[in-house]
């Protein structure tokens, strides 16, 4: 059985004959560390600029969207009377408040140009 004095002395031999090898493995060792230590921190930091980038831009809103087809109950809103009137009178009133500051103002308005937030569609 091999000794912790005989492991020293070998070990310190194996240091001097092979001296230039040892550098060069700890060297090569070392870079190859810090390319990975690298290339991981630039992979974790372009990750998460992605995924905030995505979170407060465009990211999440679509041009077309596709849902499951809904039930009938999922749009009972459009046969409230009370409620499509509420919805009626606050376009009035947004018009007259628009007509009023645009009179304010010197400026010309055209209530045509609003888009009414009720409309009446016939079947397609």
């Amino acid at each position: 059985m091999i000794r912790l004095s005989d492991a020293l002395i070998l070990s310190i031999t194996k240091l001097k004959t092979r001296r230039v090898r040892l550098i060069v493995t700890t060297v090569v060792s070392g870079l190859f560390f810090v390319l990975l230590a690298f290339a991981s921190v630039v992979f974790n930091g372009t990750t998460n600029s992605l995924e905030k980038f995505s979170e407060d831009g465009f990211g999440k809103r679509y041009i077309a969207r596709v849902d499951s087809a809904l039930s009938s109950a999922d749009y009972s809103f459009y046969e409230d009377k009370l409620l499509l009137e509420k919805a009626k009178q606050a376009d009035k009133e947004l018009i007259a408040a628009k007509k009023a500051e645009a009179k304010r103002l010197g400026i010309s308005y055209d209530e045509l140009s609003e888009m009414p937030s009720v409309t009446e569609a016939g079947p397609n």
